[in-house]
């Protein structure tokens, strides 16, 4: 964009309001609170070197809270899990993040190329707390009818569960994201399957998409910057940081 249409946009949208949601309310866990912290940075860094006039404010709330507060004007935009049909919202998936399995380099399961539920059976799993859902979807993954029940560890926050798998006190299905690089004495395999990965998207009011002026701007940069939802995480880029 040039200078001049550039400054344009500022003096006509001074104020952006974006937030980015954490997947429960109080929750320190929440897989997007992740992405806020790994993620957003460096696109809103990016974006602000372009627009340094424009003000960007960045909230960390629940889903049905930002949802609410964007179908007020509250908010210009969100980046939630999925609104409910109906809501007079806009929703465009934007990324979906990968999880892999981070376990000491001395653990049993270490020497395997891909790691199943049924290899994690028997093997201490570290998990995040009871409200969040990605131990939900964990959970549902690793259940066996008629069998024993998981050895699990509670650990309230996903940003600690690398250090506490760095520690050995067992393994634990993370965010690739966080592990570039892994720590140290520890190695990452693949996860089989897909059904504990998360999706998040884009979500605005219905009448207000598409975003105009400084909205569609990061919009683009949003959609520029971060993974296609729903690609596969190449095997190479696991095994490179194996």
């Amino acid at each position: 964009m040039e200078p001049e249409s550039g400054q344009r946009l500022e003096r006509a949208c001074p104020d952006l309001r974006l937030v980015w949601r954490t997947a429960n309310e109080g929750s320190e866990s929440g897989q997007p609170r992740l992405l806020s912290s790994y993620r957003l940075p460096e696109i809103l860094a990016s974006f602000l070197r372009d627009y340094p006039n424009i003000r960007v404010s960045v909230t960390i709330a629940s889903s049905p809270q930002l949802n609410e507060q964007v179908l007020r004007g509250d908010l210009d935009m969100a980046i939630c899990s999925p609104p409910q049909l109906g809501a007079g919202l806009y929703y465009e998936p934007l990324l979906t993040e990968h999880f892999v399995v981070l376990m000491p380099e001395d653990h049993p399961l270490a020497s395997r190329e891909l790691v199943t539920p049924a290899d994690l059976r028997g093997h201490r799993l570290l998990i995040t707390q009871a409200d969040c859902p990605y131990r939900r979807k964990l959970e549902m993954i690793m259940q066996e009818p008629g069998g024993p029940p998981m050895d699990a560890m509670e650990i309230g926050s996903m940003a600690a569960l690398k250090f506490y798998v760095q520690s050995g006190l067992g393994a634990a299905l993370v965010p690739l994201t966080v592990l570039q690089p892994a720590p140290a004495e520890t190695v990452i395999r693949p996860f089989k399957g897909n059904a504990v990965n998360i999706t998040c998207g884009y979500v605005c009011r219905s009448a207000e998409y598409p975003p105009r002026l400084a909205a569609s701007r990061l919009y683009e940069a949003l959609q520029r910057g971060l993974p296609q939802a729903g690609a596969e995480e190449p095997f190479e880029t696991i095994r490179r940081n194996a």
